[in-house]
């Protein structure tokens, strides 16, 4: 479930100090629309790291694969510049361009 549906649901519960209220004493608030748009701007923040946290994973396991020689998906050679330009790389400079196109 995205986070921005699980944070819209949540109910807030506020406890104010034994100074102002009783433990026993308090109030629940509701998120206005105000608050909702801040949480789904927080959410998709969360997500945005998360994906770039992904990202450079992927990067940081590509760098300790070697480049291959010849493209996985259409078994070209892939030449050494790109080789030594992105380290691990897997495709050739069409079929990681046809993969972008399709994401």
């Amino acid at each position: 479930m995205p986070l921005d549906k699980l944070l819209k649901g949540c109910i807030i519960v506020c406890f104010y100090s034994e100074n102002t209220m009783t433990k026993e004493e308090h109030f629940i608030h509701t998120p206005n629309n105000e608050e909702e748009a801040e949480i789904a701007q927080l959410a998709a923040l969360f997500e945005a790291e998360a994906r770039v946290r992904e990202h450079r994973a992927r990067m940081h396991e590509q760098g300790q694969t070697p480049s291959r020689t010849q493209c996985v998906e259409c078994d070209e050679p892939i030449p050494e510049s790109r080789q030594r330009a992105v380290p691990g790389v897997q495709l050739c400079i069409d079929c990681a361009q046809l993969r972008e196109k399709r994401l």
